[in-house]
């Protein structure tokens, strides 16, 4: 028997984009890049005004878009705990952008999984839309001066190493 939530026609399409891009993660699903980040990460959960990419320049920024419904979402966040404690320090933020079209659910995801590094929320759809998100999640290292320099669709376990790699020059990057 099919649940409710997933006969909700949005819900089940972002599963499927989700799953299928987590089944195809590699090194074609990371992708270096060059372009102005948009300024587009919205409320955040814990109460405090709007973030902005531009509030964190001259930091290098990890920016996430996941959803509480999404597995490989899921798998993501302590891996991104632990890249937060260990770079945070140094320059560097995570802001994980939640899509979940009731805010309810993210927290009560966060009440499970708490992390240290910012969530905000955007059930709009205006921020992945700016950053052209296809799969959930996808994920944008920018550098200090706001340029997307890198991008990666899906999540698979083993990714951290890598990830760690890029962080790391970046953050060493003058």
């Amino acid at each position: 028997m099919v649940s409710r939530r997933l006969r909700q026609p949005r819900l089940l399409a972002g599963l499927i984009i989700s799953l299928l891009a987590s089944s195809f993660v590699g090194t074609a699903a990371a992708k270096p890049l060059a372009a102005p980040a948009p300024d587009c990460l919205g409320a955040l959960l814990d109460g405090q005004d709007e973030l902005t990419l531009e509030s964190l320049r001259g930091k290098v920024v990890y920016v996430d878009f996941w959803a509480s419904w999404c597995p490989p979402c899921r798998h993501s966040f302590p891996v991104m705990q632990r890249l937060y404690a260990e770079f945070s320090a140094s320059g560097f933020e995570i802001v994980a952008v939640n899509l979940d079209q009731e805010v309810s659910q993210a927290r009560r995801f966060l009440k499970t999984n708490p992390v240290a590094f910012s969530v905000t929320h955007d059930n709009s759809g205006a921020c992945p839309q700016a950053f052209g998100v296809q799969a959930m999640p996808t994920s944008y290292l920018i550098d200090k001066d706001g340029t997307v320099r890198w991008r990666h669709s899906g999540f698979q376990r083993g990714e951290e190493g890598r990830l760690r790699q890029i962080i790391r020059s970046l953050i060493e990057e003058s």
